[in-house]
């Protein structure tokens, strides 16, 4: 036999094998058999499992998408948002009588706050931050802090006065005493970034994000308080925390540059990341997904790319978005 045609050697068995080797492959063979009728059967049971459980795994799908639909729903709340506006249907929702009333408030003066209206604003919003609103808190400090010229005199007098008798410190409202126009104008700039600081401190220990960053802001620059490093960037991490973009961005500088505490390019690189992924959910006209890349693209060059990997993963986590 010509073996180019045969995948093996053949032999001629003796005879006293034959019978034996007979008898193994019909063992072996019945064996196949066996095997291909359970697994026949065990695909056929398989499937009347998965028929019989369909309408469970309907269920179960419905169940996650709306469990991913409540996650991505937030309400607008003065205690807890960086905006600080509130609406009617969150105080219907606490079923509280005062809580709507608030809310009201709250929108009220915000509308007039846009409007240019800011000593009305004012007047709408200063009794219920005296009541203890985190919300109305943080705005009347947005009001000292960025439209305090638009108030008048006698409204920042007679605030600088009812601060000055809660705080620790003496807040100076005496620019319209002062004979010199451009120390009349420090103090009343002074005056009104030390109010702002107060109210933002007042709804910052109630744990208003937006008045934390503001708060933490104003210990970077010096503003309304003595400069604090340490404590701008321990403030702007609990906001950061929080998913709050400027902090997130204003943290990782600070870490970066080592300013108020070991510099820390790892943790800077986590923040920046997140801080470019929710720059693109949102709509920020300054901090744009472009600006915070550059920043990345910088920090990036200064950790080794298994620690970039890390920092990537854990914003990510932070965010609950891929940038």
């Amino acid at each position: 036999m010509d073996s180019r045609f045969t995948p093996f050697i053949l032999t001629e068995l003796p005879h006293r094998h034959a019978r034996r080797t007979k008898i193994i492959l019909g063992a072996l063979f019945i064996t196949a058999c066996v095997l291909a009728s359970l697994t026949i059967a065990s695909k056929a049971a398989a499937s009347i499992i998965a028929a019989s459980h369909i309408e469970t795994g309907h269920a179960k799908t419905d169940d996650v998408r709306t469990g991913q639909a409540n996650k991505g729903q937030t309400k607008t709340n003065p205690a807890e948002s960086g905006d600080g506006k509130g609406t009617d249907a969150d105080a219907i929702d606490s079923g509280s009588t005062g809580a709507l009333n608030s809310a009201t408030i709250i929108t009220k003066g915000i509308s007039l706050f846009k409007a240019g209206k800011v000593g009305d604003a004012y007047a709408v919003l200063h009794p219920l931050a005296e009541a203890g609103n985190a919300g109305a808190q943080y705005l009347i400090g947005i009001i000292f802090a960025k439209a305090g010229t638009m108030l008048p005199d006698d409204v920042l007098q007679q605030a600088s006065e009812a601060i000055t008798a809660k705080a620790d410190t003496k807040i100076r409202a005496d620019h319209r005493t002062s004979n010199d126009a451009a120390q009349r104008d420090a103090d009343r700039q002074a005056a009104m970034a030390a109010l702002a600081h107060e109210y933002f401190k007042r709804a910052a220990q109630q744990g208003h994000i937006g008045a934390v960053f503001e708060l933490a802001f104003q210990f970077e620059r010096g503003i309304g308080t003595a400069p604090d490093m340490k404590r701008a960037r321990l403030l702007y991490k609990v906001a950061a925390r929080k998913n709050h973009l400027n902090a997130q961005y204003n943290l990782a500088i600070l870490l970066a540059a080592g300013n108020g505490g070991k510099a820390d390019f790892k943790q800077a690189y986590i923040w920046v990341l997140a801080a470019h992924s929710n720059a693109l959910k949102t709509s920020h006209t300054v901090l744009t997904p472009q600006r915070v890349s550059k920043l990345a693209q910088k920090i990036r060059t200064k950790i080794r790319y298994h620690d970039a990997v890390k920092a990537r993963r854990v914003a990510v986590h932070l965010t609950g978005f891929a940038a």
